[in-house]
């Protein structure tokens, strides 16, 4: 049988090549998406690990007790380094200059442990000593100090020792509230600015050592700190946890792509399908003589199995093939554009070519080999027997694992890739039963085509003389035209969502903190400047109290990540702000917004927010502004585009607030007189105006 298989295909060998290239531009796509996402991988992880300045991270609002040092120093194990930053906002002035808002970080001279902090002159963390400080290029560009002038920070005097031109875990962005100013750890306690009602960030980073696999160990180490220390306001990450931003973008830029490359997969089954049909009819006549002549039925059946299988591991390597040609093409390029792609083969990606091909065509013909093979020998001549209904089922099913599993693997996530695969399966129905429909019109067309010309006429009774074979080209040609414009579609959503702020309308000034004194002179200047709307969005600063009437713990053990994660999220501070509508980056997705001039007190919550935080439709917020209490129901829940770079926040209320209400057992202040303002006055304005 086997030699008997490679004379068929030899003799059959145009048609397998055919075949096989129905396959390869499907699984070409999904191996050079494969080989470049896992490159284009591998170098966002390079640059997070310098961006985070480290490996391991653990941050917090408060001073690191006993309980944080004991974990500090058992994960201090031989070959990893360690160190300390504290980050804080504080006033810095110098000598007939005002004073002007800068964002302070203490750090010690192993910082960083990743990446390189770049300055000007050159030296780094080695030109602080005691009395010295760096500053951000955007100080000197501002206020016109340079290297060598004096300031003051707090109770001591400074020296400026160069300027900042790069600091490694500053992000990607690199944006910032306030411009930096870098000290030495040791001027930290002289500055006297670490008082009560400082609002400080303390910061412990790891590096691990050079033997140590980053992933695996950064992934340990971070699961066994997230275990000896479970309080809430701890925040532990990982280099794999930074950019979340970059990393969204790469992985809807994976979802396009697969979808690309499972629409041009389908469209190629379409194709063999198509092809492996015919071929198998043109080839009934040889399983009858091979019949007659002593094969048995599972002989024959294992033969044309055995040649369609052939050609679809035919069509995955030279998919596999093309498609690492175009990845290795395309990493080639991309220092052009600033980007240092390393494209290695992978094994992985081309086994997966080859098992999807073989899966796919198997999928596609066992029932028909089956049919053809199981009838009797002098039955070749007759028309062909219906498939196997189970068979046929069974091969559906290993064709559409196949390419849900491929759909997994290349957008990482089993929920895309279900709806993916269910999205496609649905078209793929919809697009059987417009082929049927087609195919019955037909039918009927033709028993009344006496008024007909002769070729049409023949045509259509052709079409229906052989209806399996007429379903299968109908299929393959709808079913390609469908599949383009879903490529086309899902395009235009990528570019939508991947480049929000390269629109003509997107801002490109950002004023933070503005006073309610300055707003109005703020305003005028926006109006001069912009040609596009200027937004201002109130900014409130508030703690999370109660929810549903129930104290919200910031403290304790939680039991898992998940539980981890909403502690943390409940127990920090927000910025809130109130708004009569929703932003032009905003969807309400459950809910219904208030109308403007709302009567009572509602809140709407970004939809992860919502989600992270445990809280549902109709959950009380209670949230501690300055001392008061502000109580809102969740009435709607929002989806933010966050890269559509607006005033963005995870809770809106309304501008009706609760009335204010004073905590039980405190004492009355200032603060509950009738002429100050209501709970939900801005504290600061974000101001983003569109100019240009």
């Amino acid at each position: 049988m086997r030699r008997l298989a490679w004379r068929l295909a030899w003799r059959q060998w145009p048609r397998f090549l055919f075949f096989a290239a129905c396959l390869s531009l499907g699984t070409g796509f999904l191996v050079a998406v494969a080989h470049l996402l896992s490159a284009t991988d591998r170098a966002v992880a390079a640059r997070a690990r310098d961006l985070l300045a480290g490996d391991v991270q653990v941050s917090s609002g408060r001073p690191f007790g006993a309980r944080e040092e004991a974990a500090f120093s058992s994960a201090l194990v031989p070959g990893r380094a360690a160190t300390r930053a504290t980050s804080f906002a504080s006033m810095l002035s110098s000598a007939g200059r005002a004073p002007f808002l800068v964002s302070v970080k203490a750090v010690a001279p192993a910082y960083p442990l990743r990446g390189a902090l770049v300055t000007e002159p050159k030296g780094g963390t080695a030109l602080l000593g005691p009395g010295m400080a760096l500053a951000e290029r955007a100080i000197a560009l501002q206020h016109g100090i340079k290297p060598g002038d004096k300031v003051r920070l707090g109770a001591i005097e400074l020296t400026v020792a160069g300027l900042i031109d790069k600091e490694p875990d500053r992000g990607f962005a690199a944006f910032a509230f306030a411009p930096r100013l870098m000290i030495a750890a040791e001027d930290l306690p002289r500055t006297k600015l670490l008082g009560l009602g400082a609002r400080t960030r303390f910061t412990w980073t790891l590096r691990l050592a050079d033997a140590e696999d980053p992933a695996a160990a950064s992934a340990a180490l971070k699961k066994s700190l997230e275990a000896a220390l479970p309080e809430p306001h701890l925040s532990i990450e990982s280099w794999a946890d930074s950019e979340p931003t970059i990393r969204d973008g790469l992985r809807r830029s994976a979802l396009f792509f697969t979808v690309l490359s499972l629409a041009a997969l389908l469209l190629g089954g379409a194709g063999l399908r198509a092809g492996l049909t015919l071929f198998l009819d043109a080839q009934a006549e040889t399983m009858g003589l091979l019949r007659c002549l002593g094969a048995s039925a599972a002989e024959v059946e294992r033969l044309y199995s055995a040649l369609c299988v052939g050609a679809g591991l035919l069509g995955g390597l030279g998919g596999s093939l093309l498609g690492w040609g175009v990845a290795a093409l395309a990493g080639s390029q991309a220092p052009r554009f600033g980007v240092e792609l390393l494209v290695r083969p992978d094994a992985a990606a081309f086994l997966e070519a080859l098992g999807l091909s073989a899966a796919l065509a198997w999928g596609l013909s066992a029932a028909r080999v089956r049919a053809l093979a199981a009838r009797a020998p002098l039955d070749a001549l007759r028309s062909a027997p219906p498939a196997p209904r189970g068979l046929l089922i069974a091969g559906w099913a290993a064709a559409a694992a196949a390419v849900l599993l491929a759909a997994w693997r290349r957008s990482g996530s089993a929920e895309d890739a279900l709806k993916l695969s269910l999205a496609l399966a649905g078209g793929a129905l919809v697009v059987e039963l417009l082929s049927r429909a087609a195919l019955l019109g037909a039918e009927k067309l033709a028993s009344r085509s006496a008024s007909l010309s002769l070729p049409v006429r023949h045509g259509l009774r052709r079409l229906v003389r052989r209806p399996a074979s007429s379903r299968v080209m109908l299929f393959t040609l709808a079913g390609g035209f469908a599949l383009l414009a879903v490529v086309g579609t899902a395009r235009e959503g990528l570019s939508r969502s991947l480049a929000p702020s390269r629109a003509d309308n997107a801002p490109d000034l950002f004023l933070v903190d503005v006073q309610s004194a300055q707003l109005e002179r703020a305003r005028a200047l926006a109006g001069r400047r912009s040609r596009g709307e200027t937004v201002f969005a109130p900014l409130v600063r508030a703690r999370l109290t109660l929810i549903d009437g129930r104290p919200v713990r910031r403290e304790g053990a939680p039991r898992g990540a998940d539980e981890r994660e909403r502690g943390r999220l409940r127990a920090r501070e927000y910025n809130l702000t109130y708004a009569d509508a929703p932003n032009p980056s905003e969807t309400i997705v459950a809910g219904k917004f208030w109308a403007p001039g709302a009567g009572r007190a509602e809140a709407s919550v970004e939809k992860g927010f919502l989600e992270r935080a445990g809280l549902k439709l109709g959950s009380r917020l209670t949230f501690d502004v300055q001392g008061r209490e502000v109580e809102a129901a969740v009435t709607s829940v929002r989806e933010v585009e966050w890269a559509a770079m607006r005033p963005n926040f995870f809770v809106t209320l309304s501008p009706t607030c609760s009335p204010p209400r004073r905590r039980p057992g405190s004492a009355p202040s200032a603060r509950a007189a009738p002429r100050t303002p209501p709970p939900c006055a801005p504290t600061s304005r974000a101001l983003c105006p569109t100019s240009r």
